[in-house]
């Protein structure tokens, strides 16, 4: 299936703030519900992080963060201590992202904007995109892999969705889990269970959702906008089963060569 840059409601600029808050608080609760989906990608990124000798981590378009809170125990796991920083374009309210920082148990959330596609020079770090990569345009992923080159960072890119007919079958039980979950997103709010019960959230989840498989790039894909960026990078893309449930995550993960890695946060 070929990959389409659908419409997705939460990237338009004049979408409902708050809609769009709910909605990615549903999306963190969800993709913390287990630790099954990173796994496999928790394992290549510490191997990543090893073979860097980095220690600190750079979380772009963290949202609201619900991947980290598997992520972070899933590398101590595997020996592998990490200063994980989460940042965003748009990123949360203050008072938000303590609440994320407090749950995921990550060192910060930068509260100015963070451009993936230009990181400031004062973000250093190994970094890590996990089911946002799918919202950038080519020439913006291809801006995005660029920019990890010429600071000699690494980076780590996971999509749980994907284009195949699974991913999107699995979409159809989520209004009904959105309906379910709502009293259970932290914080609390009666808005949003209203909204579920309307039920606008989980048509606009649903819609999202289908949208963000559909622009899933594949491994192929991937590979095409790592070519002619560098000789001194390694790179790899692939698919990995998600053990015990159905579908498979798409991943890519580039690092300089050993001998090349060099920058902040290294031990």
């Amino acid at each position: 299936m070929r990959r389409v840059h659908a419409l997705e409601w939460a990237d338009l600029p004049a979408f409902p703030g708050v809609l769009g808050r709910y909605m990615s608080q549903f999306l963190a609760f969800v993709g913390a519900l287990s630790d099954a989906p990173y796994r496999r990608f928790a394992e290549r990124l510490a191997a990543a992080l090893k073979a860097t000798r980095q220690t600190r981590v750079l979380e772009l378009s963290a949202g609201h963060a619900g991947p980290p809170r598997r992520l972070i125990p899933l590398l101590e796991e595997r020996d592998v201590s990490v200063e994980w920083t989460h940042t965003d374009l748009v990123p949360p309210e203050a008072a938000m992202r303590e609440i994320i920082v407090s749950q995921t148990g990550a060192a910060a959330y930068v509260a100015e904007s963070v451009d993936a596609t230009q990181v400031p020079p004062t973000c250093g770090g190994f970094r890590v995109i996990v089911n946002a990569f799918h919202h950038l345009r080519p020439a913006q992923a291809r801006a995005t892999l660029a920019d990890v080159v010429a600071r000699g960072e690494g980076i780590a890119v996971l999509e749980v969705n994907g284009r195949s007919a699974a991913h999107l079958a699995g979409m159809l039980p989520v209004p009904l889990i959105s309906l379910v979950t709502s009293p259970f997103v932290k914080p609390f709010s009666l808005l949003r269970i209203l909204l579920c019960i309307v039920p606008v959230l989980p048509a606009l989840i649903l819609w999202d959702g289908v949208a963000s498989c559909l622009r899933v790039y594949d491994p192929h894909e991937l590979r095409e906008l790592t070519d002619g960026l560098t000789d001194n990078y390694i790179w790899d893309a692939g698919t990995d089963r998600i053990e015990g449930m159905p579908g498979f995550t798409t991943y890519l993960i580039g690092h300089p060569n050993a001998d090349q890695a060099a920058g902040p946060g290294q031990t």
